[in-house]
């Protein structure tokens, strides 16, 4: 009886479920032509395959059809779990609507997707973004003239940035102590598209005394159309996602600031919580986020302010 005991025992034991289970993890971007995706899509292929989960990385360069059949044929292929950089967060419902009737995980990846149905939406702060950008110029001037560069109205964080710009500009505006002489809208993100725009509206740099450039992608286009580092010294110039050209710019005071959302952090937060999800876990402490009647789950980090007096201590993360 002892020995059909221990027998019973040790085929109990291997029968044990294990943990390792394998998901399949489909991973969306927008676009590459800004380093800044490259290095996310980096860190999240490491981050997803070092919890044991494949992964399937595809772009849409800006095309949302092209995007829209990448999702269906991720769902096809019977993914896990989309990971989504929305060419546009707005025309995305039907996808996200596909995916979870195939009970696949959908996460809206520092875009949000209007959509309630998604698991959750992961970020920055993208509106504490948008008011450091106004606060840092209205630190720096009494009066002036500004010139606002913002992204296409189709990212929902282009949008965010803008309101919050205007929200902590609002007092000053009304006084008159500020004047917006240019207000840009970019049809896409990449630098092209910002030269077009100047190049477009031909703005008198000389006569502007602050951009409130979203990103340092757009600083950078500026750099090229203005050509005259000496003019931008005098311009007082915000940005942010910097790269190693940012250090170079804000040592040599051609730009001010930028917002540092480190990457890293954000791709390792991506994978724990879509492996969570997957294995049934609850209560994962999720924010919410209300936008235009949408209530997302929404995990969001802060950014770090960056400027002349702690260049040198953030260098190591931009390089």
């Amino acid at each position: 009886m002892r020995k059909i005991f221990l027998s019973i025992t040790v085929i109990l034991c291997f029968a044990q479920p294990t943990f390792s289970q394998s998901y399949k993890v489909g991973i969306l971007f927008d676009q590459f032509a800004s380093v800044r995706w490259t290095i996310d899509s980096m860190h999240l292929r490491q981050s997803f395959e070092a919890l044991d989960m494949s992964v399937d990385i595809q772009v849409a360069h800006s095309q949302l059809e092209v995007q829209k059949q990448q999702a269906r044929a991720m769902i096809e292929a019977k993914v896990d779990a989309l990971i989504i950089v929305a060419v546009d967060g707005s025309k995305l419902e039907d996808i996200v609507s596909e995916a979870k009737s195939n009970n696949i995980v959908v996460v809206a990846y520092a875009r949000p997707i209007l959509s309630s149905d998604i698991d959750f939406f992961i970020g920055y702060n993208n509106a504490e973004v948008g008011q450091q950008q106004a606060l840092s110029v209205i630190k720096s001037m009494d009066q002036g003239k500004v010139m606002l560069i913002n992204g296409p109205s189709s990212d929902n964080n282009a949008v965010v940035f803008r309101d919050n710009q205007l929200q902590v500009l609002q007092p000053y505006l009304e006084s008159g102590a500020i004047q917006i002489v240019n207000d840009i809208t970019l049809e896409s993100w990449d630098e092209m598209s910002v030269l077009l725009k100047l190049y477009e509206i031909k703005p008198n740099m000389e006569e502007i005394n602050a951009v409130i450039a979203a990103t340092d992608n757009c600083v950078k286009a500026l750099m090229e159309y203005v050509n005259d580092e000496e003019i931008l010294k005098k311009i007082y110039i915000t940005g942010q996602d910097p790269t190693s050209e940012t250090i170079y710019r804000i040592e040599k005071s051609i730009q001010n600031m930028t917002a540092l959302k480190p990457i890293q952090p954000l791709g390792k937060k991506t994978a724990s919580l879509t492996r969570a999800l997957l294995m049934g876990e609850k209560d994962l402490k999720f924010s919410t986020l209300n936008i235009e009647g949408n209530t997302l789950n929404a995990y969001l980090f802060n950014p770090t302010i960056i400027n002349e007096d702690n260049i040198d201590v953030f260098k190591v993360l931009i390089k």
